[in-house]
């Protein structure tokens, strides 16, 4: 497999997959001045005008569709259309000459929606991987230089290459920040492994210009990789900040962040407090200086796994249940309440560490090929966490013993009087904002700009959504 293969550059049928070799032959024996039945994706041009593709990535040709009908296939769509091809633009190639040209237009009479390809294929056929490839040689592929590696930190970055599907509002991938016990560049060195196996421009839309207009195409997967000590750029920003399915282009994207440091400033670092997986390498990782590219299957095996989606369980109920389990963590590791907060490691709030222990799980069982998931395979993501923080407490212990005096924390009388109602109605799943507005005896945009200045300080976390809990009881 060549160094950084471009996924938009494959004109060669030795990188084609065999049924998307099969489907782009078909496409390229349509003549003029024939009726076709055939199956493709849908990208739309113009209102009467969509692009026909092979598979949803396959850029090697197209046809063009002039929809006569009076539905409108969606976007994205697979659909077998029926009719007429037809020269459209037909002219001379120079003047006096014999020769014409003109482009190709299948004149659409009727269509129908059928199931997509990858949802009813051998993902193993259509990629043409053999099934003894498994998740153990994708590993051995992706690591293969490295050496001394913890097998969990393995482990760490499979999930970021492999990703999570997308959940409720949120979209998959796994985000990784590595930190650096050597202090020799080893954190980024690592990550440059992994990008060997990822195409330079998978995250890339390719847009394709048609004389009746441009359509694009993507992958609906991005890896990208970054510097956790420098300025952040945007897209690195939003990927640690907002990763809610309608604010990105992607269905899932995985961020991985090199750090020269062998620990954060502080857990307040964005780096380290907005990553699922915040871990540090060890001392003894060193890479071997050989050549060495990954195997095509790997590559194959990675585009496999993105396209697994498992059945998932509403996750409140596992999210509320991780939230628990941060605070008996605080407990038994002596730490300083504030890790539950926004300021801290074990950051309670359920859409912090809790979602990102859940999001560890679901990458343990895309990674695992499951497709109904038992309760026992939600806990994996929680064994991988515990892991790491024993793993990073050896290292970071002095962040971790710092102490804060509430005192010191900005305090209101109104925050009192927040903390006396949920102090009193709390049963262990913190308290609903609307007991919270009722009792106060505010208006209720002063109610909540109080919740939301007590969160940030970390007077209280959010257990539940809009459900809060004392941070120091």
């Amino acid at each position: 497999m060549h160094k950084f293969v471009e996924f938009w550059n494959r004109d060669s049928g030795a990188l084609w997959f065999p049924f998307e070799h099969k489907q782009i032959k078909e496409f390229s024996q349509v003549k003029p001045n024939h009726y076709i039945s055939i199956s493709g994706c849908v990208k739309w041009i113009n209102d009467k005008t969509f692009a026909l593709t092979p598979t949803p990535f396959s850029n090697q040709t197209y046809l063009v569709c002039k929809n006569f009908t009076e539905r409108l296939p969606n976007e994205n769509s697979y659909v077998r259309v029926e009719g007429d091809t037809k020269w459209s633009g037909l002219r001379q190639v120079k003047r006096a000459s014999v020769g014409f040209e003109g482009n190709l237009v299948v004149h659409v009479m009727n269509w129908r929606e059928e199931k997509p390809i990858l949802r009813h294929t051998d993902l193993y056929e259509y990629f043409g991987l053999s099934k003894d490839y498994s998740l153990k040689d994708f590993k051995r592929d992706l690591l293969y230089p490295i050496e001394d590696l913890d097998r969990e930190i393995g482990d760490f970055l499979v999930f970021t290459i492999l990703g999570t599907s997308s959940f409720e509002q949120y979209m998959g991938g796994i985000n990784l920040t590595l930190y650096d016990s050597t202090e020799s560049g080893m954190s980024k060195s690592v990550l440059r492994q992994l990008r060997r196996l990822i195409p330079s421009d998978i995250g890339e839309q390719f847009v394709v210009t048609t004389p009746f207009g441009a359509f694009g195409l993507r992958y609906n997967y991005g890896f990208f990789v970054g510097n956790a000590d420098g300025q952040l750029s945007r897209k690195v920003d939003g990927l640690l900040e907002n990763r809610t399915r309608l604010s990105l282009e992607f269905r899932q994207a995985s961020l991985s962040l090199y750090s020269k440091n062998k620990a954060p400033a502080s857990f307040g670092d964005k780096p380290c407090a907005l990553s699922d997986i915040p871990t540090v390498i060890p001392e003894t990782t060193k890479i071997q200086k050989i050549s060495f590219n990954p195997d095509y299957d790997s590559f194959k095996f990675m585009l496999i796994q993105h396209m697994h989606e498992p059945q998932i369980p509403r996750p409140t109920e596992t999210l509320v249940n991780l939230s628990k389990r941060m605070e008996t963590l605080v407990e038994s590791y002596v730490l300083d309440p504030i890790q539950l907060t926004q300021h801290g490691f074990l950051n309670a709030n359920v859409n912090a560490r809790p979602t990102s222990v859940f999001r560890q799980s679901l990458a343990h069982v895309r990674a695992h090929k499951i497709d109904i998931i038992a309760s026992h395979e939600m806990s994996k993501g929680l064994d991988y966490f515990e892991w790491n923080l024993r793993h990073v407490y050896e290292i970071w212990e002095d962040l971790f013993k710092k102490r804060t005096k509430p005192s010191d924390w900005p305090d209101k009388t109104e925050y009192g009087k927040i903390r006396r109602i949920i102090r009193k109605y709390d049963q262990g799943n913190g308290v609903s904002e609307e007991i919270i507005k009722q009792e106060v005896g505010m208006k209720p945009q002063k109610t909540m700009e109080l919740i939301d200045e007590m969160q940030r300080i970390g007077w209280i976390f959010e257990r539940n959504h809009k459900c809060w809990r004392l941070t120091l009881g």
